[in-house]
């Protein structure tokens, strides 16, 4: 698999923002098919506390019903599906919290949309500078 993904993130204030887009490209030499893509995607996040960050996000994957009727597919995260979704993130300090999200990913093999969902823990490594 050889991937290429480009995002650009902005912060402004208690708003954050990430637009991306993403080239795939997967060659099984052993199978028939090959596997192309490209995606788009974006992040939207506002942290209301100091503690707590709640967001959207949302990805757009412009061949991955074609890649599915050629069975060139593979699970996710190996290979981009078009989803959206929310979630939310707990501090509990400044380097340890909890993150939970609920979300809708395309399955382009059954052509419907399944209910995904996310918990786990969250760590964040960036140093506060003293004053």
């Amino acid at each position: 698999i050889n991937s290429a993904h480009f995002d650009l993130h902005y912060q402004y204030g208690r708003f954050g923002y990430t637009l991306g887009s993403s080239l795939w490209k997967y060659d099984d030499h052993n199978l028939p098919n090959r596997y192309r893509d490209i995606a788009f995607n974006m992040d939207i996040s506002y942290m209301p506390l100091n503690w707590l960050t709640i967001g959207a996000y949302g990805q757009y994957a412009v061949l991955s019903a074609k890649n599915a009727k050629k069975g060139a597919i593979l699970p996710t995260p190996m290979i981009p599906y078009s989803n959206f979704g929310g979630y939310s993130k707990i501090m509990f300090n400044s380097t340890f919290g909890i993150y939970g999200g609920i979300g809708m990913q395309y399955n382009p093999m059954l052509k419907k949309w399944e209910t995904t969902y996310g918990f786990g823990p969250t760590f964040d490594f960036r140093r506060k500078k003293k004053k």
